[in-house]
């Protein structure tokens, strides 16, 4: 797992020049929707790119996580099936679904049903390098290969490519100080149940975090967004009073959050100390939006990694994933 890690930088490198060679036909097809599916490592590279794009796409994208897809799914909606394996039973039943309503198709995938279904029906694909049974460790090639099959369908503009390089030489400069900062991140969430806030823009960043914790770490977090925290969440923060002993509270914070949302974190910072004694801010670095994800990935990914030793457990297997899957079969 260390090494896969420390290799997210040139992971981003290479999903870039595989996306750049990728051969997918548009047909010139009229995209009114976009469906991304996906589960697990595979499924937040769907939420990454949804939360990139939309302020910037003219028409609606949605992430499905199980085995159905929208009824409005048809010839007019690009339906992406994302999985690294290839044979993620929840994706390869939306696939099967999404043949039947005629959808416009494109698979990334490394392999498995899922390749086998694109060269049946003759869908476009795009083939991610396979091999590490970790597609949490993947999700560079991942979202970074949605991305471009959105791209190549004239659906966004290319200069996410340009960001991506950037975010990657960040990390690679960066390095020394990202693991310092995960590491003490490391000291003040264990034995804690992490609560992780951020805003809407930055879910993504909180929901890797929590994932990479539950997996790597084997350790239960909690997460939650500014402002729809401040709704309803905000008032279970009375009780009971022995549970907030044990949180660790971290703050993800970035540069592009809106005002409003700045000023209501600093409010509830204040009714937070009267119950938390651990809160940890945890900034972004980078000039746009996916930079500071990348970043603030490869710090949860650090993270997650220095909890798992604090922990004294591996952090590569998923030992309750596996016997659940084994159960199933």
């Amino acid at each position: 797992m260390k090494n896969l890690i420390d290799g997210f930088a040139e992971q981003l490198r290479l999903a870039v020049q595989i996306g750049m060679d990728a051969k997918v036909n548009n047909n010139n097809v009229e995209i009114r929707n976009i469906v991304i599916a996906g589960m697990g490592g595979s499924g937040i590279g769907g939420d990454i790119v949804s939360f990139l794009v939309k302020a910037s796409l003219n028409v609606p994208i949605e992430v499905v996580r199980g085995y159905n897809i929208p009824n409005y799914v048809n010839q007019n909606t690009l339906f992406i099936a994302s999985s690294y394996s290839g044979d993620t039973e929840e994706t390869c039943e939306c696939m099967d679904k999404a043949i039947e309503k005629r959808a416009t198709i494109c698979v990334v995938t490394s392999g498995g049903n899922l390749l086998e279904k694109s060269k049946n029906v003759g869908t476009e694909r795009i083939i991610i390098p396979g091999g590490t049974s970790c597609p949490r460790a993947n999700v560079g090639l991942s979202f970074v290969a949605l991305l471009f099959v959105i791209y190549k369908f004239d659906l966004i503009s290319n200069e996410f490519i340009e960001q991506i390089k950037k975010g990657a030489t960040l990390i690679d400069e960066d390095k020394d100080e990202l693991v310092f900062r995960a590491k003490q991140l490391s000291k003040s969430l264990k034995s804690k149940l992490p609560i992780i806030y951020s805003d809407d823009v930055f879910y993504p960043v909180a929901l890797r975090f929590q994932q990479q914790l539950n997996e790597n770490s084997k350790q239960l977090t909690h997460i939650n967004v500014f402002p729809e925290m401040n709704h309803n969440e905000l008032v279970g923060w009375s009780a009971p009073n022995e549970a907030f002993i044990d949180m660790g509270l971290v703050f993800i914070k970035n540069k592009f959050s809106h005002p409003s949302v700045v000023k209501r974190m600093e409010i509830c910072k204040d009714i937070f100390e009267e119950k938390c004694d651990s809160i940890i801010e945890v900034f972004g670095k980078g000039d746009s939006i996916l930079e500071q994800y990348i970043y603030l990935f490869h710090l949860a990914d650090w993270a997650s990694y220095f909890i798992a030793i604090e922990n004294d457990v591996d952090p590569f297997p998923v030992e309750k994933i596996d016997y659940l899957k084994s159960k199933l079969a």
